[in-house]
């Protein structure tokens, strides 16, 4: 009997040890497909946060544009814009405000909490701007360097989402929308210096470096995008390019550069503003497309990741009630037959020692 069972444990170990190995690579496979559905789940939650944050920059790109002529000598023609522009930048605002009171972000990132906190503290300070742009009293320059210190924040906020991404398409897509929004970013301060400075009629003291290095650094960005987009992505900032507009806010850069730091620059500012927000505002449709990309590769990879966990959970737990199952049996026929063998052999030797009784027996007669 104990040579019986160690037989049968014998056997259910030859069965163990294949079905262990796999039990073992489905339990790495199970932690990677949970490790991706909830990074997925994570990008999921930010990316709305992303969303609502740049749809904030756009317009307090608009915002500060306006301030940037109000504030030059063609003020007056900017003054009756301002209110509705405050108004829509007041409803983004509220809309990222709703958006970040749902999610708690230092259970995702600590650095990332910090960050927008300092923003909401500065954020704060944006009605007292605005009374002094009203009264006039704020010089330019100040004006500017809020917005964009401001809009810089959100956009650093949004790039530190990118370092927590795990999966590679998720990280390159990210990466190209990162790159696509500092590059409107700087489209956006252009945009702002120069409505200011051709009211003015001329450069004031280091705008014109400033000027051309915003060009530049829009050229970069630019450049940067292309190898992290899509394919999709890359035809539609294709498409931007192609538009009329972009000819005409280049020819009047090409004034501004050939008239420099001296003399009058000789272009209309609400012309200017006019034709460079059209031209943001393409950029922000290829902006829009990239987050909807965005978000929808995110869902599609939780989505697969979770079907994936599923299923590696149900072949598991198949695969373990199986083992038991085959195992049982097989030590069950094992111990079956090996009974019925030996009583077949007790019953031979019952009757080859019948058979031998009886020739000696006979014998003996």
């Amino acid at each position: 009997m104990t040579h019986q069972r160690s037989l049968a444990a014998r056997l259910r170990l030859i069965l163990v040890l294949p079905l262990a190995s796999l039990a073992i690579v489905l339990s790495a496979k199970t932690i990677e497909d949970f490790s991706v559905y909830g990074n997925m789940r994570k990008i999921g939650t930010l990316s709305q946060v992303c969303v609502d944050s740049s749809d904030l920059v756009h317009e307090l790109q608009r915002e500060r544009g306006l301030v940037g002529g109000l504030l030059g000598n063609s003020g007056d023609e900017f003054v009756a814009r301002l209110p509705n522009q405050r108004e829509r930048t007041d409803d983004r605002r509220a809309d990222l405000m709703a958006t970040l009171a749902r999610v708690n972000l230092a259970d995702y990132d600590q650095d990332l909490a910090d960050t927008f906190e300092a923003w909401l503290r500065r954020i704060e300070q944006l009605d007292g701007l605005r009374q002094r742009v009203d009264a006039r009293t704020v010089p330019a320059a100040e004006a500017f360097d809020f917005f964009t210190t401001t809009n810089g924040m959100v956009i650093d906020s949004i790039a530190r989402v990118a370092h927590l991404v795990e999966d590679a398409d998720v990280g390159l897509e990210l990466s190209a929308y990162v790159s696509l929004l500092l590059g409107k970013e700087r489209s956006g301060a252009e945009r702002a210096l120069m409505t200011n400075m051709f009211s003015r009629d001329t450069f004031a003291e280091g705008a014109y470096q400033r000027f051309l290095a915003l060009v530049s650094q829009q050229q970069s960005y630019a450049h940067a995008f292309r190898l992290f987009a899509s394919d999709a992505g890359i035809a539609a900032l294709d498409e931007v390019m192609q538009q009329p507009v972009l000819k005409d806010t280049e020819e009047m850069r090409s004034i501004a550069r050939s008239k420099g730091e001296h003399g009058s620059l000789g272009v209309d500012a609400v012309v200017w503003y006019d034709k460079q927000t059209e031209k943001i505002d393409l950029l922000k449709g290829v902006e829009d497309l990239l987050a909807d990309q965005l978000r929808a590769t995110a869902a599609s990879k939780r989505s697969y990741a979770f079907w994936s966990l599923v299923l590696y959970l149900v072949i598991g737990v198949g695969l373990s009630v199986f083992s038991v199952w085959i195992s049982q049996r097989m030590s069950n026929n094992l111990t079956s037959g090996i009974h019925e063998s030996i009583n077949q052999l007790a019953a031979a030797s019952r009757s080859l020692g019948r058979a031998s009784v009886k020739v000696t027996a006979s014998a003996q007669s």
